[in-house]
């Protein structure tokens, strides 16, 4: 009986000290914090995006030609046919959001400058059925008033700045009148690969609170 006393009991004080454990385990473990509503920004139609899609457009034009038409000169029979390509281009897109392209390759390697951009699809280009720009993405970063100064923008431009102007000289515009920065970014869609490619503009665009991009 004793015994049957004594199994009883050790059994109960098992349970709670099991019971007791379990409290303090629960009491230790942090509640998760609920996951809240993602929040999404959108850019109602305004002048500011029908600027962008003007300029845009009609440079995207211009390149799905060109790359139609860099079919024909490429492999390039060595670099110096390529250097009077890559001039061309240069050329032909001053004054654009191409004026300093960068490319992201299929496995996200910048490819900076038409040089390299050229270099690129000449290994591409022979092998594609087509290629041809497929979707737009502007990306808009908003300066704030006390940002808007000729410090801020040197060094927010500064991967193309050396190429723009000399150290001492001013900016191409004024600081004062830029209220955002524009990253524009273009799919570039070819056959038989399912990996687009994007260009775009090495260093974001200023847009002028006039509502006139500068490129």
């Amino acid at each position: 009986m004793n015994v049957r006393r004594s199994s009883l009991f050790s059994a109960v004080l098992v349970l709670a000290l099991a019971a007791g454990l379990l409290v303090v385990a629960t009491a230790q473990v942090r509640p998760k914090p609920e996951k809240l509503c993602p929040i999404t920004f959108h850019l109602e139609p305004t002048t500011l995006q029908a600027g962008y899609s003007e300029q845009i457009e009609r440079v995207n034009a211009l390149l799905a030609q060109d790359l139609v038409g860099l079919r024909r000169v490429v492999p390039f029979k060595d670099e110096d046919a390529l250097l009077a390509e890559a001039k061309k281009f240069k050329d032909h897109y001053a004054g654009t959001y191409l004026a300093f392209p960068v490319l992201w390759d299929e496995k996200g390697v910048a490819h900076t400058g038409w040089p390299e951009i050229l270099a690129y699809l000449a290994t591409v280009l022979p092998k594609a059925t087509f290629i041809q720009p497929q979707a737009v993405n502007v990306y808009m970063e908003y300066i704030p008033l006390q940002d808007r100064n000729e410090v801020k923008f040197k060094d927010r431009l500064a991967k193309t700045l050396v190429k723009r102007i000399k150290p001492s000289d001013p900016l191409w515009f004024n600081p004062g009148d830029i209220d955002f920065l524009a990253s524009i970014r273009t799919v570039l869609a070819y056959a038989p690969y399912d990996d687009p490619i994007v260009i775009g503009n090495e260093d974001p665009s200023p847009h002028q609170n006039v509502c006139d991009p500068i490129f």
